[in-house]
């Protein structure tokens, strides 16, 4: 890789997280308020979940193996980025 920096691509992740979530949430509600959806919408809210969780972890993991591996310099910055983002969530 010639740049120093890295810009992932446009991902579809977010929608299904955010889908997952929804059906999470209007579930729970329902089930909480006796109702006989309510389970089956947190069964496909939790499956949608893993399965947005499941895809993340694996396209995280070709990225790293395939586009990050052996530059020096994306290699750095990537690691003093998370150390900076620790650093300021440790002290808030």
């Amino acid at each position: 890789m010639s740049e120093e920096t890295y810009i992932t691509p446009n991902s579809y992740l977010p929608i299904i997280g955010s889908v997952a979530f929804l059906l999470l949430a209007v579930g729970a509600g329902n089930w909480i308020h006796g109702s006989n959806f309510g389970p089956v919408l947190v069964g496909l809210g939790s499956i949608t979940l893993a399965y947005m969780i499941f895809s993340w972890f694996s396209i995280v993991i070709h990225e790293n193996r395939t586009v990050l591996s052996g530059d020096k310099v994306l290699d750095r910055s990537m690691r003093w980025s998370m150390v900076w983002f620790i650093f300021t969530e440790f002290m808030f």
